[in-house]
């Protein structure tokens, strides 16, 4: 059986039905051709590749089982639309990202009409293993907190943990803790990287104490690979249950149920764009201009940030806790506005 006539029958026999890898090393030799089943095992992604409408999936809940089904294509209208079906993982990359900006500035009634298309990329990036579905289950962006400039990376620095990143293999960097300081040398695994805005972090988990961190890769001044010891890939870890626990702002604690007066401008700003869960806004007092807020708000930095710059248009009730630290801040900024030189407190005040 030639080469072509082996991948046409694995193709009709996925087309069939879902077949195991199993199932189609044993449909292979009844039709008297000997084909591995880690043979096989390889050459489906390849032809996954080539642009083959076919789908890996995973059954059972103990040991998996793959299996690999035929995944049917709509009837296009026209020959523009027939070039909407992704072909290379690349295009599967830049539609998958591309969704997150397409559900947000799409026109209305146009808004679902790329559904099908969004949902082949990601299942088409899900199930392979080439180099940008790779990277598109371990590179992410989170809204940054303020304006940030692009810093300039080292490119040779910058391509040795992408590399490593990509291959799960361990690096030593050598990391400034500031631009100030002198660097110290970590051995570390990278398990992603995520922008803030035009600012790139790597996260890692360093080797000595087996703790997952991330840095800012500007401050990364060496990166080289390390063949003496063995990469750590903590099984647990999820890269967006990581970013929303740590990267996206600085958290504080658990959420809270924030209550304060505010004036008719800050009542404007969070009336549609709301400011947190169940928020509810309601009148106070005899003066109409404020009101009385009451929303769920995580306990974050960017939180505390928003409410500090716009203090002088609204009072925290509670809860107290909350309320004390506030008030001291502002004290503290107060001082160092008001003094002819600023002093740094001894004591964080949110920690």
């Amino acid at each position: 059986m030639s080469l072509y006539e082996r991948d046409k029958l694995l193709l009709e026999l996925i087309r069939e039905k879902p077949r195991s890898y199993s199932e189609l090393e044993l449909l292979l030799r009844e039709r008297g051709f000997l084909y591995s089943k880690r043979s096989i095992e390889r050459r489906l992604p390849k032809l996954k590749l080539q642009g083959h409408p076919i789908v890996k999936l995973t059954k059972g809940t103990g040991t998996k089982r793959h299996v690999w089904k035929w995944q049917n294509r709509p009837t296009y209208e026209s020959a523009e639309q027939d070039e909407e079906h992704i072909t290379e993982d690349y295009q599967a990359l830049a539609i998958a990202l591309a969704e997150r900006y397409w559900s947000i500035t799409a026109l209305p009634e146009r808004e679902k009409s790329l559904s099908r298309l969004f949902e082949e990329a990601r299942e088409q990036l899900s199930e392979s293993e080439s180099r940008e579905a790779r990277w598109y289950k371990k590179a992410r962006a989170v809204e940054p907190s303020h304006w940030l400039k692009e810093p300039q990376l080292n490119k040779q620095v910058f391509d040795t943990i992408r590399i490593a990143l990509l291959r799960e293999e361990p690096i030593k960097i050598s990391y400034k803790s500031h631009a100030r300081d002198a660097p110290y040398k970590v051995s570390v695994t990278p398990l992603g990287i995520f922008f803030r805005g035009r600012v790139a972090y790597l996260i890692t988990c360093d080797h000595d104490t087996k703790r997952i961190r991330n840095r800012p890769i500007s401050r990364i001044v060496e990166a080289t690979e390390i063949v003496s010891e063995p990469a750590i890939l903590p099984e647990d870890f999820d890269i967006d249950n990581y970013i929303k626990a740590h990267a996206e702002s600085i958290t504080y604690g658990e959420p809270l149920r924030l209550k304060a007066i505010i004036f008719d401008s800050v009542e404007r700003e969070i009336f549609d764009a709301h400011l947190g869960e169940n928020q509810v806004i309601t009148p106070y007092g005899t003066d109409e201009r404020f009101k009385l807020l009451e929303v769920d708000v995580p306990y974050t930095l960017d939180v505390i940030q928003w409410l500090l710059a716009r203090a002088a248009y609204l009072k925290v009730l509670s809860p107290s806790p909350f309320k004390y630290k506030f008030e001291e801040e502002i004290r503290r900024m107060y001082l160092n506005a008001t003094s002819d030189k600023p002093s740094v407190p001894k004591q964080k005040n949110f920690t």
